[in-house]
């Protein structure tokens, strides 16, 4: 019994001993450390301020669109017909007269510099792209209901001049059933998935045809997002090259 007590006693005592070597070891360490604690006062959050959201301006509407001929002039014109259209409201008539460019070759060169009023606006930039931006540019302040006379002015050429998007989702079959399981991470977009063949012809001209609205209205979109260039994966594995005509590359031309 006398020894059971002994043992019992020794056992507190060799735990008392422990913790106390610890408790000094640990302010050794920390003081050694240089750690040391420090009441801190809780972050508080700023008040939320609510942003003062203005009023609205409704465009006018563009009874005539002067612009040179070309694909990306019509594109673009769409866009700005279809932001007039999709404004909750209109507001008196205008006039859009672009100064046909010196150049169409330098996609880089985007300035312009847009004068005139809410009844009248012309466009003069040096090269194509600008033209084409000013009319995209109008468009924006339209969907973001801002006065169109915001734009008036110098707009210097971007910073970034090359833009590129990828595909997108053109072409991709909308069926839920084939995503509902959630485990689906491929990084494959499926874009034109049906449209590809694995034997000659290799290409379904029906559904290529079905993709192609959806192509042309993706185009559009990224243009007005300011995008000028796709990247489109898989051209070289799909390219056959059957109809390219062979070069002799001992010629030194």
């Amino acid at each position: 019994m006398a020894t059971a007590r002994r043992r019992g006693i020794l056992a507190i005592a060799t735990a008392l001993v422990l913790v106390l070597v610890s408790v000094g070891v640990g302010v050794l360490v920390g003081d050694a450390l240089g750690i040391r604690t420090e009441p801190s006062t809780q972050m508080t959050p700023a008040d939320p301020v609510v942003p003062a959201v203005a009023t609205a301006v409704a465009p006018p509407e563009f009874t005539t669109i002067d612009v040179p001929e070309g694909a990306r002039y019509d594109v673009a014109v769409a866009e700005l017909r279809d932001a007039v259209a999709d404004a909750p409201s209109r507001a008196g008539e205008a006039t859009l007269t672009v100064t046909p460019p010196a150049s169409t070759e330098d996609a880089a060169a985007d300035g312009y510099r847009l004068s005139g009023d809410t009844a009248s606006l012309v466009v003069d930039a040096a090269e194509e792209a600008g033209a084409v931006r000013a009319i995209y540019d109008l468009a924006a302040a339209i969907r973001a209901g801002r006065a169109v006379t915001d734009v008036v002015g110098e707009a210097a050429a971007s910073a970034l001049s090359f833009r590129m998007a990828d595909l997108g989702a053109v072409g991709v079959d909308p069926d839920p059933a084939q995503w509902v399981d959630g485990t689906d991470y491929s990084h494959v977009s499926r874009a034109f998935e049906d449209v590809y063949l694995e034997d000659d012809p290799y290409i379904d001209q029906a559904e290529l045809a079905e993709a192609y609205g959806d192509w042309e209205e993706f185009l559009g979109a990224i243009l007005a997002d300011g995008y000028n260039a796709v990247a489109w994966p898989g051209f070289v594995e799909f390219t056959t090259f059957a109809a390219v005509v062979p070069i002799n590359l001992s010629s030194p031309w």
